[in-house]
């Protein structure tokens, strides 16, 4: 399981789409972290903070946990 940690902040302003915007206003039921409660995984095989890591610093974790297992 990998885990994709993002403050909801984050997502709505990289939001091009205005999901969130929309979920805010009612519009969209059931929008998860607005309408919808969300549970983080308890251990996930890898935690990627994306608000604070690159695409490319996700990647090579990623990589790094398929081809060795490592964390």
């Amino acid at each position: 399981e990998i885990y994709l940690d993002c403050p909801l902040d984050v997502c709505e302003q990289r939001d091009d789409a205005g999901l969130y915007s929309r979920a805010h206003r009612g519009e969209v039921p059931r929008v998860t972290g607005v309408s919808s409660p969300y549970e983080p995984p308890v251990q996930p095989a890898l935690a990627l903070r994306t608000a604070d890591l690159g695409v490319d610093e996700c990647v090579s974790r990623l990589r790094a946990l398929i081809q060795t297992g490592q964390r």
